[in-house]
């Protein structure tokens, strides 16, 4: 049988041709001056935002208000074959979707289109305020008068409707970052705890694992401590309290060795602060670039501290598991073997300032740090420092830290 197109659109950025039997007629809705402009030879109106194949079926009939399918379809399909159709629906509420693109494409073909029309093209009476309400509210239809409605022009109703969903796709996927975070956060708190491991929730928590922690020492408190915001607050503390030496519980000393981040030697009193832990008994050095800090107690327990990757300090963890506790001591017993010590006092041939200033060229200080700590002025260490460079042989101030250290110096 010979078919003669019918209308041409567009469809998903595509061309559509539809067609229906030479000489047929489909099913008709309104008729009269009511009825939308109508396809030559047809007697039937094409929706532009559907396309059907081959001749009317019992999958749907095809009237004025647009084509009314029997069964739900793929919305954004391909042409598919004959006696089957694909619809481009309006991304509204489920359940809307069907009736506002006939109301909206009839709106397009009919200028001040009517209630009356609108029920003429197969609408049901009672679906028509709200799918119009939604129409309306969403940009795609004006009142005109009573119980008549003007589309919006598709280049501006649809783009503006397009904009409005992308921006609630970027608020969803905000809202989806923040509360992935919230729901991990309340299962974390929630969720058992390991026999062997704590995971803590602040700096309060973390604070008061470090004072359990050091408190049930008996031999020794082995540490290391990143430039982390919790670390730097040593540095505001009183001096007295750091010249408090720890004892057990037996009333016996405690050795205290602690590896720090050079970076810390910029904080403005770190100098006086780790003078005054030294008199108190504990053994310093430093390293450069400490990942993060670990306080430990004998082989007992240790607190990692990650307040350098969270400052609320959460994720940080009291360690009671002998396995990891070990495990965090070796690691910190490395870092002590690789670090360079601190002198604070006179030793052999080297004066009390120049073994401080070698201390803090071996821990990659700058002039004007070590400037700050001793306080002699950048041009007399910058002096000094070609003075002891001289004295070791050394071409590059880290080669005066590394021989400084050979001989003893420091």
């Amino acid at each position: 049988m010979s078919r003669t197109p019918t209308a041409k659109g567009v469809a998903g950025g595509r061309s559509v041709v539809g067609s229906t039997a030479a000489g047929s007629s489909g099913p008709r809705g309104a008729t009269g001056s009511d009825a939308p402009e109508a396809s030559a030879g047809s007697g039937e109106s094409v929706d532009p935002l559907r396309h059907r194949t081959g001749a009317s079926s019992a999958s749907g009939t095809l009237g004025n208000g647009g084509w009314t399918p029997g069964r739900p379809v793929n919305a954004w399909a391909t042409p598919v074959a004959a006696g089957h159709d694909s619809s481009l629906p309006l991304p509204l509420d489920a359940g809307m979707d069907r009736i506002s693109t006939r109301i909206y494409t009839l709106g397009v073909r009919t200028p001040g289109m009517t209630r009356s029309q609108i029920v003429a093209a197969g609408i049901p009476a009672d679906a028509i305020d709200p799918a119009v309400d939604h129409l309306t509210q969403n940009g795609l239809l004006r009142p005109t008068g009573h119980d008549a409605w003007e589309a919006i022009p598709p280049e501006l109703a649809l783009s503006s409707l397009a904009s409005s969903y992308e921006a609630r796709a970027l608020y969803l996927r905000d809202a989806a970052e923040d509360l992935t975070n919230e729901y991990h956060r309340i299962r974390l708190a929630a969720a058992e705890q390991s026999p062997g491991l704590t995971v803590l929730r602040n700096t309060d928590e973390l604070a008061a694992a470090v004072q359990g922690v050091t408190g049930a020492a008996t031999q020794e408190i082995w540490a290391a401590l990143d430039d982390s915001p919790r670390a730097a607050h040593l540095f505001g503390t009183d001096l007295d309290r750091h010249r408090q030496r720890l004892l057990t519980r037996a009333g016996t000393p405690l050795r205290r060795r602690t590896t720090l981040d050079g970076q810390m030697l910029r904080h403005p009193r770190a100098g006086e602060v780790l003078r005054a832990r030294a008199e108190a008994g504990e053994e310093n050095r430093f390293l450069a670039d400490l990942p993060f800090s670990i306080v430990g107690a004998d082989d007992h327990s240790a607190v990692v501290d990650l307040t350098s990757f969270d400052t609320s300090g959460a994720g940080s963890m009291l360690v009671h598991d002998r396995r990891l506790v070990l495990a965090l001591r070796r690691l910190c017993e490395t870092w002590w073997q690789l670090a360079s010590p601190m002198a604070w006092d006179a030793i052999g041939e080297v004066d009390r300032d120049s073994a401080f200033i070698l201390s803090m060229l071996a821990a990659g200080a700058t002039d004007a740090t070590m400037a700050a700590q001793t306080g002699l002025s950048q041009r007399t260490i910058e002096r000094r420092v070609r003075v002891l460079m001289t004295r070791l042989g050394a071409s590059t101030r880290f080669q005066a830290g590394v021989l400084a250290t050979r001989r003893g110096w420091i």
